[in-house]
């Protein structure tokens, strides 16, 4: 992904909320109705629906980009890094377009902090490992498979945002009081991948 999933979030909230009632709640009783206390609780923070734990997006300029529009398509001679004139097929007739050479935008993400449309691609790191052999602890013949791990570089800022009462918003956010040294997401967590520092904002009054 180029953007930190929701649905991670929300595993991340999990771990949180696990390490905050530990010995009182376990992986198990997550889905657990036994303990009706417990249970109605997990299900208002995580299962019910009625929180809603939004996609991170990276951060152009200080605002939160969204996805680009499979209908934004530009002019087929610009170069990848242009910021150049779209055009949204979503408007118009088929027909206006014709005898013009568009292709679609490949840059994932835009936003207007300009006063205009601009799109971007966050950053990625390749980095190439060796398998290793779990009892040897190194390579060996049969199990030193080169492979690599292709991630978002480290430094860049990501916005999501937990949409929910206040009250479980609130609660969640005294989640990140427990300790949020070590927070990781995705996967190759063991590996040092994924590592995060979580900071809450205030809603923002237009969202």
């Amino acid at each position: 992904h180029d953007h930190l999933p929701g649905s991670a979030l929300r595993g991340l909230f999990v771990g949180l909320y696990l390490r905050a009632n530990e010995g009182r709640v376990t992986p198990e009783t997550l889905l657990s109705q036994t303990d009706a206390e417990k249970s109605a609780e997990i299900e208002a923070l995580f299962f019910d629906g009625n929180v809603r734990y939004l996609n991170g997006y990276p951060l152009l300029n200080g605002t939160r980009s969204l996805p680009v529009p499979l209908s934004w398509h530009e002019d087929k001679n610009a170069g990848d890094g242009d910021n150049g004139t779209f055009v949204d097929f979503s408007f118009g007739a088929p027909d206006q377009h014709e005898g013009e050479s568009w292709k679609s935008v490949k840059h994932p993400y835009w936003t207007a902090s300009k006063g205009y449309a601009e799109v971007f691609r966050p950053l990625r790191n390749i980095a190439i490992h060796t398998q290793r052999d779990r009892i040897a602890g190194r390579s060996r013949r049969g199990s030193g498979a080169v492979f690599r791990n292709d991630a978002l570089a480290a430094g860049q800022t990501f916005r999501a945002a937990i949409v929910g009462k206040d009250e479980v918003v609130d609660r969640l956010a005294a989640l990140l009081q427990v300790g949020v040294e070590g927070l990781a997401l995705g996967r190759s967590r063991n590996g040092g991948y994924g590592r995060v520092t979580l900071t809450v904002r205030d809603a923002p009054q237009n969202p």
